[in-house]
């Protein structure tokens, strides 16, 4: 087996000292210097879209079937913003 490690990418901070988030159901703009682990609710899985039955993969018990209830199904977690998919 061959393990590859890679380097995380530093943090893309703008002129204005924001970044976007790319947590699923998050993709919000935040200020970096006022980031912590409390600052971002998210899902850790992807959506899911099945049929007319959508949900997050981390959370395949909720199912919506209108699109503006699925973006209202509840975070599974909180942690800080991030600016890099793992």
């Amino acid at each position: 087996n061959v393990v590859v490690t890679r380097k995380p990418k530093p943090v893309v901070v703008r002129t204005d000292g924001k970044a976007k988030c790319v947590n699923f159901g998050c993709q919000k703009e935040y200020v970096v210097a006022d980031n912590d682990e409390r600052a971002c609710p998210h899902h850790v899985g992807a959506p899911v879209f099945r049929d007319a039955g959508k949900h997050w993969s981390c959370c395949p018990k909720i199912v919506k079937y209108d699109f503006d209830e699925f973006l209202k199904i509840p975070p599974c977690v909180v942690t800080a913003h991030t600016d890099q998919r793992v």
